[in-house]
């Protein structure tokens, strides 16, 4: 049982979730160009965490 339920529960998020984890946001955190929000990629690989900003605005 101690090896079934957290392959159960790791399939499951894999199932629901996808792998790797990630997320996409657009968000302003103060350095926008223009009116539109920085768009931020977040990446969960094997607990090595990877946040990628891309810029608003027009560059």
């Amino acid at each position: 049982m101690t090896v079934v339920v957290p392959w159960a529960m790791k399939t499951a998020d894999d199932a629901r979730y996808g792998y790797p984890r990630t997320t996409q946001e657009d968000h302003y955190v103060g350095h926008e160009q223009g009116g539109t929000p920085n768009h931020f990629v977040a990446m969960n690989l094997q607990g090595q965490i990877t946040v990628v900003e891309l810029p608003g605005g027009n560059l």
